[in-house]
């Protein structure tokens, strides 16, 4: 039987549970149609619901919502839900409205004046190139965030805590997040879209033990990272 974080938190905090449950009432009797509509667009995008997601178009319709905010709201959800969950939401809403897909039409969404473009000097972040299990040293992995680099052709991050070194393989199993943009946090590494986080020994998601980041080992010597590459997750 798979992890069910509702039915768990029912059980082990039912006063904060209880505590939600009003708070959303409460704040449902205060918001106005079309506040609830375009909130339930993010529930929608949420859970990829594409049957949620046609009863939001059918409350729009009702509350005379136009389509284009229907957009903007799904857009807003990206760093929350991940892109992939937006552009399904998206791809539903341009099906039910196909005048939003009309050539040749302004924009939906418009934002300001682009930054100016900035020259590359040479001081631009680059790609990370190709190493071997022993090129790496202690003093090039930052103390905060990760270090991206590539071995054996596979994408890894390192994260350290003082001298100590932890390898994995650079891809959420949630939804392939970069772990290069995530932390550690004491004994997790955390993800830096939805904040699930990772023991940084096993790799198993604190919550969903199953999803579990690939783990590389690692050993320190002179200021030396050693790494060896795990067989799991290659494409070998």
């Amino acid at each position: 039987m798979s992890f069910d974080p509702s039915d768990y938190l029912a059980r082990e905090r039912p006063d904060v549970v209880d505590a939600q449950k009003r708070l959303r009432a409460a704040a449902g009797r205060a918001l106005s149609p079309r506040e609830r509509t375009l909130i339930q667009v993010a529930l929608a995008a949420t859970q990829r619901s594409p049957s949620l997601l046609s009863q939001v178009c059918d409350e729009a319709d009702a509350n005379a919502i136009e389509p284009e905010a229907l957009i903007d709201a799904a857009l807003c959800l990206v760093p929350v839900c991940g892109e992939a969950a937006v552009l399904e939401a998206i791809t539903a809403l341009v099906a039910r409205y196909p005048e939003l897909d009309d050539e040749g039409e302004a924009p939906l969404v418009q934002f300001g004046a682009p930054p100016p473009e900035i020259e590359d000097d040479g001081s631009l972040a680059e790609e990370p190139g190709e190493v071997d299990g022993t090129e790496v040293r202690l003093e090039d992995i930052p103390e905060e965030g990760g270090k991206a680099l590539k071995m054996g052709g596979r994408a890894i991050v390192l994260f350290r805590s003082g001298d100590q070194v932890h390898a994995f393989d650079d891809s959420c199993p949630h939804q392939d997040a970069p772990m290069s943009g995530g932390m550690l946090e004491g004994n997790d590494v955390v993800c830096p879209w939805h904040g699930w986080r990772f023991d940084v020994e096993t790799g198993h998601c604190d919550l969903i033990p199953e999803k579990r980041l690939v783990v590389h080992a690692t050993e320190v010597e002179d200021g030396q990272v050693r790494i060896t590459l795990s067989e799991e997750g290659s494409s070998d």
